[in-house]
């Protein structure tokens, strides 16, 4: 099984479309979000629509 684990994104919504697209390629079974993610500057009511 393998785990993508995701954390302290600080709404950098950006680099969070570039992990996820990673992860499409590396065949992820199940991801998990650790949390700190819509806490910061960048953009994270970007960051809330894409998570959900």
């Amino acid at each position: 099984m393998k785990i993508a684990i995701l954390s302290d994104i600080k709404s950098n919504v950006y680099a969070l479309q570039a992990v996820l697209e990673d992860i499409k390629t590396k065949q992820i079974d199940v991801m998990l979000n650790l949390g700190d993610s819509f806490y910061g500057p960048i953009e994270p009511k970007a960051t809330y629509d894409l998570i959900r």
